[in-house]
């Protein structure tokens, strides 16, 4: 079994391109900022992929210009992305076509990719414009049956410590489960990587507290419904259930989140108990979406506890 996670303090990878890491210190006190989560359907670029056998194509610049205008159409503060080739490709993205159209205090200037064991070499990965406080990975990390081989995750479980103000921090973690191809084969991998993250959730790391007992939000592509196996098990139950906020768009689960199959569901943002959500959207009326991506993104507000007084 391999170590439960590698825990990277203050050594978010940014490129060498005149812009550094936010310090908490930096940021203003707000009432709210906002999270979000998007798939961005193979976003691949020029250089060689040392991660993968198997690269597709460099995006094309029809669809990296509408993937720009939705990123700006979230105006998150923090991006939880999904098929991502690693780190350079997302931060070319951003600082090229979405950062000039920003003011200057909003632009983003921290960008995370672990390149995992996706044979494609499609990664999770986030941007933010808030201070990041530490990363985590998990790609290494060995599950499942004992009588069977071992697994890992499709693509790496990604965790990021954050401080949206001065003195509020919560833990961002991005996943992107297996793929729904595959059929009873996937669908049991997914049940595998649903129970390692509850199970990462649950128990404490390096005698610290438990990280579901903390501010988390988990966000992703889970490739399953609502009604799934996989879903109910990443909610999990008593005493510490996560909330699905999507729900509040639509409690019957009526909508989608991808472009080509109306009543398709496979985009989620999870939240611990003690966050405070609102103002949950999906993004299908911007006439980019269904050249940017196969999925919607979708965002939320969270909302900054006020400090306790002493």
């Amino acid at each position: 079994m391999t170590p439960e996670f590698e825990l990277l303090q203050n050594q978010a990878r940014v490129e060498e391109l005149g812009e550094v890491l936010a310090r908490p210190e930096e940021l203003l006190e707000v009432p709210t900022f906002r999270i979000a989560s998007y798939n961005l359907h193979n976003l691949f670029g020029e250089a060689p992929d040392v991660h993968s056998s198997r690269p597709d194509p460099p995006t094309e610049a029809e669809q990296l210009n509408a993937l720009a205008k939705m990123i700006l159409d979230l105006d998150a503060d923090a991006i939880a992305f999904q098929e991502v080739q690693n780190e350079r490709v997302l931060s070319d993205l951003v600082r090229k076509k979405v950062n000039p159209k920003l003011p200057r205090e909003s632009r983003f200037t921290t960008f995370i990719c672990n390149p995992s064991h996706d044979p494609r070499g499609i990664n999770v990965a986030l941007a933010t414009r808030l201070a990041v406080n530490g990363t985590m990975s998990f790609k290494e990390r060995e599950f499942g049956p004992l009588d069977e081989k071992a697994k890992k995750f499709s693509r790496d479980l990604l965790g990021v410590d954050i401080y949206a103000t001065p003195t509020y921090r919560f833990i961002f973690f991005v996943a992107h489960l297996k793929s729904k191809m595959g059929g009873e084969d996937s669908a049991y991998k997914r049940s595998l990587e649903a129970n390692e993250i509850r199970a990462i959730i649950e128990k404490p790391t390096f005698g610290a507290q438990a990280f579901v007992k903390q501010d988390i939000v988990i966000a992703g592509d889970m490739n399953d419904d609502p009604d799934t196996r996989t879903i109910d098990i990443l909610l999990g139950k008593e005493p510490a259930p996560l909330l699905d906020v999507l729900a509040k768009v639509d409690p019957n689960f009526t909508y989608p989140t991808h472009t080509r199959y109306p009543k398709t569901r496979l985009d989620y943002i999870f939240a611990s108990g003690s966050i405070k959500i609102t103002d949950v959207k999906i993004h299908r009326e911007n006439e980019a979406a269904a050249t940017a991506s196969d999925h919607y993104p979708v965002s939320a507000t969270v909302k900054v506890p006020r400090k306790r007084r002493r």
